[in-house]
């Protein structure tokens, strides 16, 4: 194709879109937070090419920028004066927190005596308990010992007041 007056071939055509893609595709690479622009993007995006199409798009975003940006300021006012009222909260809850712990510490001081006290009585009572336990096995042992002697004592006489029963009371009168 060759060139005519005012009008430029595709290859330059589509060398141009690809410059100017780039350059867009490193101006929103850019972080948000940056300090602007560096001079030599501004100086690169101010030799690019403009279409129709690139000139409706910043008409748009302009005039929506225009629609949005009172009510941008607007949150940010809102946001600001709320973030005011909740950092003036701090004081009066750090306050009231200390107030708090103070009562805190002190209940803790008496349920930490009184703890100590319950256990002290514990301990007492499981030395009574085991005290109590070797008694209970003691006269256990007591009564298994003393039914082994009535036993013992019940073979002997039990076959003896059998002989006697069996004998009579005179039986008993004889011997």
């Amino acid at each position: 194709m060759v060139p005519t007056s005012g009008m430029v071939d595709k290859p330059q055509l589509d060398a141009a879109y690809e410059h100017s893609r780039g350059l867009v595709q490193e101006l929103l690479a850019i972080p948000t937070t940056a300090e602007g622009l560096p001079p030599s993007l501004v100086q690169r995006l101010s030799s690019m090419r403009i279409t129709p199409e690139i000139r409706a798009f910043i008409t748009d975003a302009l005039a929506s920028l225009e629609l949005s940006f009172p009510s941008i300021i607007e949150a940010t006012r809102n946001d600001t004066h709320l973030m005011e009222r909740i950092y003036a909260g701090f004081d009066t809850i750090a306050s009231q927190l200390n107030q708090e712990r103070i009562i805190t510490d002190g209940a803790a001081d008496s349920a930490r005596e009184l703890h100590k006290e319950c256990r002290e009585k514990e301990s007492s009572l499981l030395a009574s308990i085991a005290q109590i336990a070797r008694q209970v096995k003691d006269a256990e042992e007591k009564k298994i010992d003393k039914l082994a002697l009535w036993q013992q004592k019940h073979d002997v006489l039990a076959p003896r007041f059998q002989t006697w029963m069996e004998a009579g009371l005179g039986g008993l009168s004889a011997a």
